[in-house]
């Protein structure tokens, strides 16, 4: 109980933690609009042409809809969420403002998902994206936890090519 007394006291885990509840309510909030409004569902209801549009669609299979027994979705869930919390015990307060924002983001992404299907049974996307090959939906979640990615990815080949100058 000490220990997480004292964890609580730093300032920016006060902080990651405030910021992580907000954007997993932002992203259950617009998720429960769009699913359980009458209006949504008339309006959003619209054929799959474009780049972007609103299609509503229940997840009950893993990332990319790939088709696994929920054992396995559970236990990488518990696997890479229990990756990321080592790794930011080990290194929160040596982050930079970027990394930080870019954990954020992923945690709360990822948070908010793995609690959805914990209760639901399923995720619920609803961003429907027409791309080369097909297309795909996804949710606000789901682009937390890619721009927090791309956003990593982005820092570490930025401050390679520095290392090398």
């Amino acid at each position: 109980v000490e220990n997480i007394n004292l964890i609580f006291k730093n300032e920016r885990v006060k902080s990651f933690v405030f910021w992580c509840a907000t954007l997993v309510a932002l992203d259950q909030l617009i998720k429960f609009t769009l699913f359980n409004s009458v209006l949504a569902e008339k309006i959003f209801r619209f054929r799959d042409t474009g780049i972007f549009g609103i299609k509503l669609f229940e997840n009950a299979q893993f990332a990319f809809s790939l088709p696994l027994p929920q054992p396995a979705i559970y236990l990488i869930y518990i696997f890479v969420l229990s990756l990321i919390s080592v790794y930011l015990v080990k290194h929160f307060n040596a982050l930079t403002k970027q990394e930080y924002f870019a954990w954020l983001i992923i945690f709360a992404g990822a948070i908010s998902n793995v609690v959805e299907r914990i209760f639901r049974g399923s995720v619920r996307d609803y961003l429907f994206i027409n791309g080369i090959g097909g297309g795909g939906i996804l949710n606000l979640a789901d682009l937390y936890i890619i721009s927090g990615i791309v956003a990593l990815l982005y820092l570490e080949i930025k401050l390679k090519i520095f290392k090398k100058n």
